[in-house]
């Protein structure tokens, strides 16, 4: 999944912007999930606001373990996929041709 933005002047040709900067991972984007009707669209003048959530950014963790007394710490992630992309919530301005 990626957020794009669309506008018209004449209803007859279209210019499209893509918003985000990468689509969702496959493991969340794919597996059936309910993302939610968590999306919405503002726009003021030639700026278009979109919202939305998505799950790009990769959960990390304390590796178990590690940071303590003697051992470094270490950044680990999850193996399972949909518990270590969590949803979080990102807007942009996208300024309309």
């Amino acid at each position: 999944m990626d957020v794009s933005v669309s506008d018209s002047s004449n209803l007859t040709s279209f210019n499209t912007v893509r918003a985000t900067t990468n689509s969702m991972p496959p493991p969340t984007e794919f597996s059936g999930l309910f993302m939610g009707d968590y999306a919405g669209l503002s726009a003021v003048d030639d700026n278009a606001h979109p919202v939305w959530t998505d799950t790009r950014n990769r959960q990390v963790f304390l590796c178990p373990g590690t940071g303590v007394a003697g051992v470094p710490p270490k950044a680990c992630s999850f193996t399972n996929a949909v518990a270590g992309n969590d949803q979080e919530i990102y807007t942009t301005t996208v300024l309309l041709p």
